[in-house]
């Protein structure tokens, strides 16, 4: 018993010893999170300062901003990711491109891929691509589906995007493209668990894009339509998060505009066609953005003037493609470029320099379609089951070289684990009682000091709520009721009758006052004693022209101007109408109220995305910075009497908040003094009105 005692007991101090090392590793995994992200704003830098210089000073950037620092493995991978890029997409340098993928796969390798998965299916997607770059199309393949094995081993969704973006790139390159669209549409799914930062969003909308492009190339309009219009609400949605990569959204902007483009003319709409291809080539043939792409948009432009014998706008267009065609090379569309030229001189019958250009459209057709066909020929799914069966059989042979080992080690393993159960199982028998009881002891304790916390802050807030109320009650009517007492003693020394009447409607005035605030106060209780709105569809349009027109006569008085801005069509969503109104009224009031005579009160009524917004816009007195974090509170000290000197009662504001908040909606104000103030309400679209 005794050796079974110390054999556990130096079983518990090496799984001690374990946990300490776990630890220390974690904080060494913190300080290693903080270098990446010292790197990775580095890189960001490099990609957004020099956005517009020549692509070689991002490298030689970053080289200077790394020198003499020392690296981890993952800052080394995502330095060469970084600079492989810029030599194979930017500069076309292949070999210095291959150089550098050899450098990351090596690097990786000489510390155990299996500790850096990530890096090293990063390291062969750089390798496969340049190596696709430089048409060797096997070897490319080898090391993309290392990169997915790696992928498909750790259940990494992220890894198996990459490769099925690249698999779809291939599929598209080699005309299947209903293939294409659906390994597209794989690769969307895959990505959604992705951490989202700048590359991840820039990958998502080239994927969306693709299957737009893939859908046009099969034949399929409709649905590319769709997935270009998605890709464009995508970039907008998101552009905001990425202002320093501004230029980049631009691009893929251009380019889902040059790809909407050729839906357009398909379709026959050649002036939407031409539009979309000439904001396109605005935005792409600027220095930095995506040049090639303006080249190809500058093609279609210039097809389309030839087909509506628009001739010197063709030629305009061409002698820009031309300049661009001159300082950025591109074969395709220097193959155009010719097969246009061609056609007007053969139009004006000028066979020399037809036949010049003909025959280097021939040429470079038949160089593009050599290259293509190469590419069409290498039977993809076959390398891929040939790669997969290699890997099945070295699998095979590594699980029969370690099962032993793997065996021994799980008898060792178990007995342990035996061991550790027995004591385990021993003490908790033990306690297991007593902790029962104390859990729920510390239950109870738990629930009835919540319980108590909870009853004692609303009886607290109940109470400065009523005091608030009275003080507010007690103040406000305390100056109306005085002047009501002063005056009747003055009725009862007065004789003149015409006195009397002037002292009878000050009362008049006084009690009238009185009495919308009363009205005001009742509103807030009942407001805040109603939790759920009884909701009927309503005709928003119609309810707003209501309750503005009720209001022009009080705007006539101060000679103002009340214009509203309705949406073509009706929007009918869930309110509670009376509500709504209420909202209305009470701003467009205000509007009144602090604006002087004849300005302009502008109430605008706009629908998109699922939110209706409301504005009301005057050209009013503004709210002074000093009170504007108070407009909303109940009793505000914020109040402010009228242009023409309309008493305040500071609840307006508060009422239409809580209606707004009752509706899930919001309310807020933008505000400058002296020139005016516009308040803004968003109420949420029934799910029909969204739809429409």
């Amino acid at each position: 018993m005794k050796a079974f005692t110390r054999f556990a007991t130096h079983a518990c101090l090496l799984l001690l010893f374990v946990c300490l090392i776990l630890s220390a590793c974690n904080q060494r995994s913190d300080s290693a999170k903080q270098k990446e992200t010292e790197i990775a704003e580095l890189l960001n830098r490099a990609a957004t300062q020099q956005a517009s210089e020549a692509k070689i000073q991002q490298v030689r950037f970053i080289d200077s901003a790394i020198q003499g620092r020392k690296l981890s493995v993952e800052e080394q991978v995502k330095v060469m990711e970084f600079k492989a890029g810029i030599y194979a997409d930017q500069l076309a340098d292949y070999d210095h491109a291959d150089r550098i993928a050899d450098s990351m796969i090596a690097l990786v390798e000489s510390y155990n891929p299996d500790r850096y998965k990530t890096e090293y299916a990063i390291a062969n997607y750089i390798k496969g691509d340049v190596l696709f770059y430089k048409k060797q199309y096997n070897e490319a393949y080898t090391h993309y589906f290392k990169a997915r094995l790696m992928g498909k081993t750790n259940l990494d969704s992220c890894t198996l995007s990459e490769y099925s973006f690249r698999l779809g790139l291939i599929l598209y390159r080699q005309s299947r493209f209903n293939e294409a669209a659906e390994t597209f549409t794989t690769a969307l799914a895959e990505s959604q668990t992705c951490n989202f930062d700048f590359p991840r969003y820039y990958r998502i909308q080239q994927i969306i894009n693709n299957i737009g492009l893939s859908y046009y190339k099969a034949g399929m309009p409709d649905s590319s339509m769709r997935y270009f219009h998605n890709g464009l609400d995508y970039i907008w949605k998101h552009r905001g998060r990425f202002a320093d990569r501004a230029y980049l959204n631009d691009i893929a902007l251009a380019v889902v505009y040059g790809n909407l483009a050729d839906i357009h003319r398909l379709r026959g709409n050649n002036d939407s066609a031409k539009l979309l291809l000439r904001m396109s080539i605005a935005i792409n043939s600027q220095k930095g953005h995506d040049n090639m792409d303006a080249e190809y948009s500058q093609v279609k432009l210039a097809d389309i003037y030839a087909e509506q014998h628009m001739t010197d706008s063709m030629l305009s267009t061409l002698a820009a493609l031309r300049r661009s065609l001159d300082a950025t090379p591109n074969p395709r569309a220097e193959m155009d470029w010719n097969r246009l030229m061609w056609k007007y001189h053969n139009s004006r019958n000028d066979a020399r320099a037809a036949y010049g250009h003909l025959m280097r459209f021939t040429t470079l057709r038949d160089s593009l379609e050599k290259e293509s066909s190469q590419l069409k020929t290498a039977d993809l799914r076959q390398q891929i089951k040939m790669l997969e069966g290699q890997y099945q059989i070295q699998a095979l042979q590594k699980e029969n070289e370690l099962k032993n080992v793997y065996i021994w080690i799980f008898v060792l393993a178990s007995i342990l684990a035996v061991l550790i159960v027995f004591l385990i199982l021993r003490n908790l028998k033990r306690s297991r009682k007593n902790i029962r009881t104390l859990e729920l002891l510390n239950a109870q304790v738990n629930q009835q000091k919540e319980q108590l916390q909870q009853a004692l802050s609303e009886v607290e807030e109940k109470n400065k709520q009523q005091v608030r109320i009275l003080r507010a009650v007690a103040h406000d009517l305390r100056g109306p009721v005085a002047t009501i007492s002063m005056l009747c003693d003055l009725i009862l020394g007065e004789e003149d009758p015409k006195s009397r009447t002037e002292m009878v409607n000050y009362i008049k005035a006084s009690c009238d006052n009185s009495l919308n605030l009363i009205a005001e106060i009742l509103e807030v209780a009942d407001q805040s004693r109603k939790n759920n709105l009884e909701k009927q569809p309503t005709n928003i349009n119609a309810l707003v022209e209501n309750a503005v027109d009720l209001l022009r006569l009080k705007a006539d008085e101060k000679a103002q101007f009340l214009i509203t801005e309705m949406p073509e069509r009706e929007i009918v969503t869930m309110v509670n109408q009376d509500k709504i109104k209420r909202v209305i009224t009470n701003l467009v009031t205000n509007a009144i109220k602090f604006s002087e005579r004849e300005k302009e009160i502008r109430v605008q009524l706009t629908a998109n995305d699922g939110i209706l917004l409301m504005k009301v816009r005057d050209q009013g007195i503004g709210i002074p910075e000093n009170i504007r974090p108070k407009v909303f509170d109940m009793f505000t000290e914020a109040r402010r009497k009228g242009t023409a000197g309309e008493l305040p009662y500071g609840l307006g504001l508060s009422i239409c908040k809580q209606i707004v908040e009752a509706h899930e909606g919001k309310i807020w104000f933008e505000t400058e003094t002296g020139k005016g103030t516009t308040f803004f309400v968003e109420l949420p679209l029934s799910a029909a009105e969204s739809a429409s």
